[in-house]
C-alpha cells in the first residue's frame, strides 16, 4: 500500500484522496480522532528519521472540513512527526486548517478507500445518464453505451448516498 501511495502521488503526480473507515453513526468521531466515513485529501508520503534513527512512514492529510485534532496515540506518533519534521527538515506545521501528518500505520488502521484521479491534458469529461433496466431474475442492474471513436475511455459508476438525501416519507 505505501508503494502504491508513494508511486500515484510522487512519481505521477496524480491527485489522491482517501476515505475513512465508515461507523454505524455518519461522520462521527472515532478514537483517533478522524470522522469515520469521510473524505480526506493526500498531499505528501514521506519516509523521515527521527532522532532514534528510526524510519517513520508518515502522510500528509487534509480534512476538506477545516481543522483536524488527533487523539490518543495517533496524537502522540504525529506529534513525533512534527518534532522531526522541524528539528531535521525545517518543515514548520502548515497554517491552513485542515492540514495534518499522520503515521502511516495510523493511517492504515482509520481509513479504508483510496482513490486515484489521473489526470491527461487532452481529457475530455462528458457525464451521460444510462437507461438501465433491472434483471431481477439475476438480481442486477445493467446498462448499456457504445464507443464510436477508437481511444482511451475512463469510465465510473456514481450513485446517490443516502446520507446526501433528506429521507421522504411520501417517497
Amino acid at each position: 500500500l505505501w508503494k502504491f501511495i508513494t508511486y500515484n502521488l510522487n512519481e505521477c503526480g496524480f491527485l489522491l484522496t482517501t476515505e475513512s473507515i465508515p461507523s454505524n453513526d455518519t461522520e462521527k468521531e472515532l478514537e483517533s480522532g478522524i470522522i469515520s466515513g469521510h473524505t480526506y485529501g493526500i498531499f505528501a508520503a514521506r519516509e523521515i528519521i527521527n532522532s532514534e534513527n528510526e524510519v517513520i512512514r508518515a502522510l500528509k492529510l487534509r480534512n476538506p472540513h477545516g481543522r483536524q485534532i488527533l487523539l490518543g496515540k495517533c496524537k502522540e506518533r504525529s506529534g513525533s512527526i512534527y518534532k522531526t519534521l522541524q528539528e531535521k527538515y525545517n518543515i514548520s506545521r502548515d497554517q491552513d486548517e485542515g492540514f495534518f501528518w499522520i503515521a502511516f500505520e495510523d493511517y492504515i488502521v482509520n481509513f479504508e478507500t483510496i482513490t486515484v484521479c489521473k489526470l491527461h491534458e487532452d481529457f475530455v469529461y462528458r457525464f451521460r445518464e444510462l437507461p438501465l433496466w433491472q434483471v431481477e431474475e439475476w438480481g442486477v442492474t445493467i446498462g448499456k453505451f457504445v464507443v464510436s471513436e477508437p481511444g482511451k475511455v475512463y469510465i465510473s459508476v456514481h450513485q446517490k448516498i443516502n446520507r446526501h438525501f433528506k429521507y421522504d416519507p411520501r417517497s
